[in-house]
């Protein structure tokens, strides 16, 4: 791993700054992550991805001849959230046959330090060879790629160290299309990056939601974590999509849920808080999107399932951003000592 560090991001240490993002060139397509937590769409607008689950990048993105799906996945790695992993799914629209294939973080770093002799992505499915239709690279000091050999598209994975957080504390992923005339028609939320219309995670929550600009991450938490086709490597996101879906009883329900549950995945603070007494704040989200599914929603009497929710969330700042959740807990009065910090 401190190979890697000496390797890949020694320029970047000799400046002694994080890598931000860089404007395009003329005519390219481009969307990607910035410093591990953000997406920058393809019309430059900038998103929160604060969750430790996968989402939809790309989904069914024209390139050239190609159509392209790109899942990555985060993880919470205390203090903040990492890019862990990401899937690739390739179709040639001339021939119909598909490629698909997964890379990580760990997979990253030992193609770069093989020097090319692994390979940058493991195939899961398809029907042509991995070598017939992409090559594998590495740009220094910015990280490994993914390309197909006609300089269509790029996908890079930039790996992050965890021996050297400090000088080295972000993964990151960038989609590049050259074909200038590629469509930009997948709109959010048919696909996180969106495509040339300006402000529609916005209007979405205004319009579907009734939420203000300052909560739009709230819509990103629902049309996440209800679409049943995005397959996630970490199965505790998989059990929020269930209950969400199976338990909640409507998409009123689903927001209710949402809209009181997420700041324990969302604000930094809370966030780290709740990880300081419990090992992943992903099963204090589910406790509580399990209490907000369950019947009418938050129901003080069921004691058991505020306890659960309570003992995460004890002792932090209150939990009032988009919700109440603090105060419900109060509310119900399922928690002895239940204390709410101010900060």
């Amino acid at each position: 791993m401190k190979l890697f560090v000496v390797l890949a991001l020694a320029s970047v240490a000799a400046a002694g700054r994080v890598p931000v993002a860089t404007a395009p060139a003329s005519g390219v397509r481009v969307c990607q992550s910035n410093r591990g937590e953000n997406l920058i769409q393809f019309n430059g607008r900038n998103q929160d991805i604060f969750f430790p689950c996968k989402y939809w990048a790309l989904h069914r993105q024209q390139c050239g001849k190609y159509i392209i799906n790109l899942s990555p996945g985060n993880r919470w790695i205390f203090p903040k959230y990492q890019l862990d992993t990401i899937w690739l799914a390739v179709e040639n629209s001339e021939t119909g046959k598909v490629w698909e294939g997964r890379t990580t973080n760990k997979l990253a770093v030992k193609f770069f330090n093989s020097a090319g002799q692994r390979d940058l992505f493991n195939k899961k499915d398809g029907s042509v060879a991995t070598s017939d239709v992409f090559e594998f690279g590495k740009d220094e000091g910015v990280g490994v790629f993914i390309k197909d050999k006609e300089d269509t598209f790029k996908v890079t994975f930039t790996p992050w160290d965890p021996s050297n957080r400090k000088a080295f504390p972000n993964s990151d992923w960038k989609f590049e299309c050259f074909d200038e005339n590629a469509p930009l028609t997948n709109e959010y939320p048919a696909q996180l990056c969106g495509g040339e219309g300006k402000r529609l995670v916005m209007t979405r929550a205004k319009e579907d939601f009734d939420l203000p600009n300052r909560f739009r991450m709230n819509a990103i938490y629902f049309d996440t974590l209800t679409n049943p086709d995005i397959v996630h490597t970490n199965p505790k996101c998989t059990n929020a999509t269930d209950i969400l879906l199976n338990t909640c009883q409507s998409d009123a329900q689903r927001l209710l849920v949402i809209n009181n549950c997420k700041t324990i995945l969302h604000d930094q603070r809370h966030t780290e808080c709740v990880t300081n007494y419990n090992c992943d704040p992903m099963d204090v989200f589910n406790a509580c999107v399990m209490w907000g599914c369950t019947g009418t929603g938050f129901d003080p009497a069921n004691k058991a399932m505020c306890h659960e929710v309570a003992e995460g969330i004890d002792f932090c700042p209150e939990f009032a951003q988009s919700g109440n959740l603090s105060a419900r807990v109060e509310a119900a009065n399922c928690y002895k000592d239940f204390l709410k910090i101010d900060v």
